[in-house]
C-alpha cells in the first residue's frame, strides 16, 4: 500500500546557567526548559562555580511519501 508516512525529527537544546542566576533560570523555564543536571565546579573563575544544565526536547513533524507495510 502506498501512502503518506509521518516521521518526526527529534533533538534537544541545552543551556548551562550558574546555580544562583534566578533570572536566567526563570527565562529558560518560561520557554519550556527543565533542569536535568547540576554540574559541580563547572565555572573556573566565578563563584558559585556550579551550573545547572537546562534542556528542552524538540520535535518536528516530517511528512514524506512512502510505502506503508
Amino acid at each position: 500500500m502506498t501512502g503518506k508516512v509521518l516521521t518526526y525529527k527529534v533533538w534537544s537544546e541545552e543551556g548551562h546557567v550558574q546555580v544562583n542566576n534566578e533570572g536566567a533560570i526563570d527565562f529558560y523555564k518560561k520557554f519550556g526548559f527543565e533542569i536535568v543536571e547540576t554540574k559541580e565546579h563547572y565555572y573556573k573563575r566565578i563563584e558559585p562555580a556550579d551550573a545547572h544544565v537546562l534542556q528542552k526536547t524538540l520535535r518536528k513533524k516530517v511528512q514524506t511519501n512512502g510505502t506503508i507495510e
